[in-house]
């Protein structure tokens, strides 16, 4: 692309085709598992590894989720993994499309300085985390050299629904790859049972 316009419009088009479609299949696949179709078992803990995913397992499967596997239809599977895919790819570091759409939003520098502070946050959490670890290395070995500069990174995106659509893939990654905080949850839940006791 030519120009931070053309280049926003290039690098957050493809995941958001792929997150609609792999969101489709996660409901499709939920909606199949709340009426009975299911044919894979799934731990209960693992829909926790979402924050996007645990919510839609609340709201499709409820009760289900007590039990330590869970049946599910593999469509809901499939979708996830899709989601999962789009946004780790949307994470803003190095030449994902993720460090793309941050340049093209708020230029080469401000895009740097987060591609580096996104990479620095996820080395710490890689040390709690086996998929952040593997996408630290990702980064360093394939994805680390500076994106190919445009002809025009003088004139920024206007079109406000171009720019929504760019924030929103920005957002995907924390929708799709932060932790489900259960524990924080059991934590203030136990704490105003114990405050409501006295």
């Amino acid at each position: 692309p030519d120009e931070n316009p053309a280049l926003l419009d290039f690098a957050s088009r493809g995941p958001l085709y792929g997150a609609g479609f792999s969101s489709g299949l996660l409901l499709l696949g939920f909606a199949l598992s709340a009426v009975g179709l299911t044919d894979i078992g799934v731990e209960s803990p693992s829909f926790a590894d979402s924050l996007l995913v645990a919510g839609l397992a609340q709201i499709f499967l409820g009760g289900h989720l007590a039990e330590p596997i869970v049946q599910v239809n593999s469509l809901m599977l499939a979708g996830w993994a899709g989601l999962l895919i789009n946004a780790l790819n949307c994470i803003p570091t190095g030449e994902t499309d993720g460090g793309r759409i941050a340049t093209a939003l708020w230029g080469r520098r401000t895009g740097g300085f987060l591609s580096i502070w996104t990479v620095l946050a996820m080395a710490v959490a890689s040390f709690g985390s086996t998929l952040a670890f593997f996408q630290v290395i990702l980064v360093l070995v394939l994805q680390r050299g500076p994106i190919l500069p445009s002809g025009d990174e003088m004139t920024d995106p206007t079109d406000e629904s171009l720019k929504r659509q760019g924030i929103a893939m920005l957002a995907l990654p924390l929708l799709v790859l932060l932790p489900f905080p259960v524990q924080l949850i059991v934590l203030i839940q136990d704490q105003y049972s114990t405050a409501a006791f006295w």
